[in-house]
Order: C-alpha cells, then structure tokens, then sequence
C-alpha cells in the first residue's frame, strides 16, 4: 500500500510540475506574485482540510515555494525598476567581450550564443539565455569573478541576480536550486576546496587577458 502511494505521488508530482512550468511560461511577468499566491492556495487548503502542508509540498516537489515565500521577508524578491528590461554591462569593451564569450564556449557553460550578445546589450525584452545547468557551480562562481574584477555589472536592475533571473532559462530552479542567491552562494563557499579549484581554474583563464 505504501509502495502504491509512493508511486501515485511521484505521478502526481511529476504531472504537476509540467503543469505548472507550463503556465509559468505563458507568464511574461508577476511570475513570483504567481508561485506566493500558490503557495498560499496550498496552505489554506491544508488548513482547511486538516492535511499536512509541508508534506503536501514535499509530495507535489514545490519546496522551493516556501523558500521563495521565506525570501520575501529577507527583501530579495525582484522589484521593478524604472520598467526597463535589465542588462549586463561589458565593462572593457568589445575585445573583453569576445574573450569572455569564448570562455563559456569553449568550457561548453553555454548551450547556444543566441542572445548572448544581447544580454550585454540593453535588451528589450527577456532573452531565455540557455546555460549548461550541469556546470551551473562554475557558472554562479564564473559570473561572481567577473562582477568582483569589475569586467562587467549590471544596469535597470538592483542586482545582478535580477538580470540572471529575468534573462536564464530556469534559473531559479536549475541554478538557485530554489534558494535565495545569498544563501546559494554561501553553499557554494562552503565548499571551501572545490570553490578553491574552481577559482584557480578561473583566474588561469584569464591569465592571457590584458
């Protein structure tokens, strides 16, 4: 009975998710207004009919709801600002530019260069950028290195973690793993000898860089 339930749950579970990024992507925006009031539904209705709510969740595999709904009181929930779309900014011109798309071609971080260029370039509208979620550590840590040396920064935003979010598929799911960027970059550090390794393989990158 219980092997029965198990599987019916991961059915559920598995069903629920497609459903649910499906209507996230025919949200253009208000997507996060969309997951708290989810995440409220969800709660009333356990209340309601007495059932276990972080079991519930656990179930349907939207944990990262109430992480989310937690970050709203840490303010890091993305704000408009001035109603433009957010942008990085190559702060060494276009030769620094090549050689930082290189990199993330040739370490395979980036699935196409489609819209690469745009990120950089005040945007109009949101790019899905296609990462390699399989190295998304390197990446988080990749983009930390160049914003720590000042090679690029961001604009119409509060943080760099807005233009990630606004502009990378599956970011908050693949790359945030559904966690708060300050808390995902503290996992991240923690691990003090693979963010070590990382960081030399990084800097020997740019070594050739003037």
């Amino acid at each position: 009975m219980n092997l029965k339930r198990r599987e019916l749950e991961s059915v559920l579970s598995d069903l629920t998710i497609k459903l649910y990024k499906q209507i996230l992507m025919q949200i253009k925006t208000k997507r996060r207004e969309l997951q708290l009031q989810l995440a409220f539904a969800l709660a009333k209705t356990c209340e309601f009919q007495g059932y276990d709510k972080n079991q519930l969740l656990e179930s349907l595999n939207l944990e990262s709801v109430v992480i989310y709904n937690s970050s709203i009181k840490k303010g890091e929930i993305i704000k408009p600002f001035n109603e433009r779309v957010p942008s990085l900014i190559i702060n060494g011109g276009l030769e620094q530019f090549k050689f930082i798309q290189e990199i993330f071609v040739d370490q395979k971080l980036l699935i196409k260069k489609t819209g690469f260029y745009k990120l950089f370039n005040n945007p109009d509208k949101a790019l899905a950028i296609q990462f390699n979620v399989g190295r998304a550590d390197m990446i988080l840590q990749l983009f930390t290195y160049l914003k720590s040396t000042k090679m690029i920064s961001y604009s119409n935003c509060r943080s760099i973690y807005d233009v990630f979010r606004f502009h990378i598929l599956d970011f908050e799911d693949k790359f945030l793993k559904g966690k708060p960027p300050r808390e995902r970059m503290n996992v991240l550090k923690n691990s003090k000898a693979k963010w070590a390794a990382n960081q030399r393989l990084i800097e020997n990158w740019f070594t050739n860089l003037n």
